[in-house]
């Protein structure tokens, strides 16, 4: 693109077909039409809407290898999708105060999204729907709806050294329906659910993420989300307990801190508590003190939980 005018913008949708970098903001949509090649925006906003039917900042689909960085993607239904494509990368861009949306994988695999600042979107900052082997790393999501979701069956993603902080009115993180992945080293706070919500989600692993000042628990596991990991995290001062564990069995939670956190809101909830028919829990090595009702809880409407090792101020273990 050729240099224009200072504050003049080029608009309508572009396409791109090989290696492009932005010399000015951009009205409307910009869509990768082909594999192997980088749009770099230079630190250039491109501004919605866009036109009908096509409402994302930055579209790829159906491609391989491509590279989104540094570009300024706002008032779009959805900031960036990544759609049945593979192998690229999305970093160093800052994605807000899109409808939906800030980062959209559907159908996407081995892509690598990292270092992105993404904020105030009406749905997820992150989200990855039927996405495999994805690596999120290093981003920050705050005051969206929701931090970072995951579901449809997302396999094998690991989720690395982001932060969650303020969405609202939904959850840090939340996994639903899918299984296999990792989560390590985030940080999820002040979000007005829960900070790390897994539903139906089974297999995964938590490992020293922190959650913290949530409005609900620190970390749940709901109905069905089965043999899971947990080691390693650290719940301090959520409203509404530290790990909750709601029908959900085999799970391992082991050398996890739960301190300070409240639970007037729900009774069976405290430090570390297993309830409604959750069975064959290994709860080994942790520590839990100070939290509103109960350090360490077991509910006894499930079987084989086993509860060894721990470091409770108070329990009925």
């Amino acid at each position: 693109m050729q240099a224009a005018a200072a504050h003049a913008n080029t608009s309508g949708t572009l396409f791109v077909t090989s290696d492009t970098t932005l010399t000015e903001d951009h009205d409307g949509s910009i869509v990768i039409e082909a594999s192997n090649v980088t749009l770099d925006c230079a630190g250039y906003t491109i501004t919605g809407p866009g036109e009908a039917p096509l409402e994302s900042g930055v579209f790829i689909q159906a491609q391989s290898g491509v590279t989104v960085k540094n570009c300024r993607v706002t008032e779009f239904t959805h900031g960036i999708v990544l759609d049945s494509s593979s192998l690229s990368r999305v970093e160093t861009n800052t994605v807000y105060s899109n409808g939906g949306n800030g980062v959209f994988l559907t159908g996407s695999n081995d892509a690598v999204v990292r270092h992105n600042k993404i904020s105030t979107n009406g749905g997820s900052g992150i989200e990855l729907v039927t996405s495999t082997g994805n690596r999120i790393s290093g981003n920050s999501s705050t005051q969206n709806c929701i931090g970072l979701s995951l579901s449809e069956g997302s396999f094998g993603n690991v989720i690395a050294g982001n932060s969650f902080v303020g969405n609202d009115p939904a959850w840090g993180v939340a996994v639903i329906d899918s299984s296999g992945n990792v989560f390590s080293g985030n940080i999820s706070q002040e979000n007005a659910s829960e900070g790390f919500a897994l539903m139906g989600s089974p297999d995964n692993r938590l490992a020293y993420n922190i959650s913290q000042f949530n409005r609900a628990e620190g970390f749940t596991l709901f109905y069905g989300s089965d043999g899971n990991v947990l080691n390693g995290n650290v719940a301090f001062k959520n409203n509404n307990g530290g790990v909750h564990v709601v029908e959900s069995s085999h799970n391992s939670i082991t050398g996890n801190q739960a301190w300070s956190n409240n639970s007037s809101m729900q009774p069976d909830a405290g430090g570390i508590s297993i309830v409604q028919g959750s069975s064959f829990n290994r709860v080994l090595h942790n520590v839990a003190c100070r939290n509103g009702n109960i350090d360490g809880y077991d509910e006894s409407s499930g079987t084989g939980n086993v509860w060894k090792h721990n470091v409770f101020c108070t329990s009925n273990i």
